[in-house]
């Protein structure tokens, strides 16, 4: 009888201890349940962008490959596109629930009895945020190619590889996702019930075993047709041989416009300027930056509709990337006027580079001093010269510096993409 009585007193003592430790497992899985329903959630999000974002980047390579050039349009098309993409996924990100994890030996032990630990937790979490940088770092890769100077068909189907290796990796990771909520019992999912409507990808049904393998199974697939692309990557390069390393040196090949301003007068000047030129090109082609002097002896001299001009300002608009100014003594209206427009454009674009060189003289010029007060203003400086000599070497110097950051900055954007 007093055995009866203690082992019913035991019982009801540990009755509540029994319920609260059953409220506490159901809490814990609603816990980790609510960190992989968020991952997916975000994933399937991610996902969503990066399809569009692959879509329209077919579209731009294609038209490029019908029409064998593409213009200033469709590129900025594509990069006000890439520019909203970023802002999207920022956005998701902001809206996307911050959640923490605190693991623990009580948490430990629920977790084991449902085939978990903590690490996958863990990675769980980590997985929206992984997820989004790898994303956007895919989005600033085609940013740079956009940007970059060198037109190369090989560098944009690269690029479209790399947006499909996130896509496949992205669903394997979905797949693993929802593997992991296979290992909780259906009542602990009503969280997953909640989330579910959000995603048009999520099955009515998991926690079955059998369940449970598909998703092992699509993951393992994912993963394999994203190392097949890379494999297959791989071995073009290797079947490409040489024309791979051609295509290589074109990827990080620059060509540099520099355009002498100044009046037809100063043809010393104007030769010193080709003379530099012509060293530098020698000096810097082994290094793949191929450099172009231009004046107005290089177009052409037929009569033009809207002058001469209008095509020396279009050209200095889009495609110089260095100017070079020389005032001996005078500036020539259409100077000051080229003076103005390379400043404006720099301001707006960040380009051409400026140089100014001002020969000493005595006597007062107003144009000359007008066109030093415009470098003030715009917190610029000149240089003065004291002779041909003198602005020979100015030049000279000044060139070689502008060359050595471009080859600093293709060095850079190698180690960027080869590792």
């Amino acid at each position: 009888m007093n055995t009866t009585i203690i082992i019913s007193f035991i019982i009801i003592l540990l009755f509540p201890l029994y319920l609260l430790l059953r409220r506490i497992e159901v809490i814990v899985c609603n816990e980790v349940c609510t960190i992989y329903c968020n991952a997916i959630v975000f994933i399937d999000q991610l996902c969503g962008v990066n399809d569009d974002v692959l879509a329209s980047w077919h579209k731009y390579c294609m038209r490029y490959s019908l029409n064998g050039e593409m213009s200033f349009d469709s590129e900025k098309k594509m990069l006000d596109e890439i520019s909203f993409r970023k802002r999207e996924i920022e956005q998701l990100s902001n809206n996307n629930i911050q959640l923490s994890f605190q693991p623990s030996l009580l948490k430990s032990i629920i977790l084991h009895k449902h085939k978990l630990n903590t690490q996958e937790v863990e990675a769980a979490l980590s997985l929206a945020d992984a997820s989004k940088k790898e994303l956007l770092t895919e989005l600033e890769f085609l940013t740079n190619i956009l940007n970059s100077e060198t037109r190369l068909s090989a560098s944009w189907f690269f690029a479209e590889n790399r947006l499909k290796c996130f896509q496949l990796e992205s669903n394997g990771m979905f797949y693993g996702a929802l593997e992991g909520l296979c290992s909780f019992p259906l009542r602990s999912l009503d969280i997953y019930e909640q989330q579910r409507t959000r995603i048009k990808y999520l099955p009515t049904e998991i926690g079955l075993n059998k369940r449970k393998k598909d998703y092992l199974q699509l993951q393992e697939i994912e993963f394999q047709k994203a190392e097949n692309l890379i494999k297959l990557s791989g071995e073009q390069i290797n079947l490409d041989g040489e024309k791979v390393d051609f295509i290589g040196e074109q990827l990080f090949s620059r060509e540099i416009n520099l355009f002498f301003a100044g009046s037809k007068e100063l043809q010393t000047e104007r030769d010193i300027f080709s003379n530099v030129v012509s060293q530098l090109q020698t000096k810097w082609k082994d290094k793949n930056i191929n450099i172009y002097g231009y004046s107005y002896q290089n177009f052409e001299h037929r009569f033009e509709y809207k002058g001469h001009q209008c095509t020396y300002n279009d050209f200095i608009r889009k495609f110089t990337d260095i100017m070079v100014f020389v005032l001996n003594g005078n500036v020539g209206g259409e100077t000051e006027k080229e003076f103005n427009l390379a400043m404006s454009t720099f301001r707006a674009t960040g380009k051409p580079s400026i140089f100014v060189y001002s020969k000493v003289s005595d006597s007062y010029n107003e144009k000359v001093e007008a066109t030093r007060k415009r470098a003030n203003e715009e917190a610029q400086y000149w240089q003065d010269y004291s002779d041909n000599d003198h602005l020979r070497l100015l030049i000279q110097n000044d060139l070689s510096d502008q060359m050595q950051k471009v080859y600093e900055e293709i060095i850079a954007e190698k180690k960027k993409v080869l590792g």
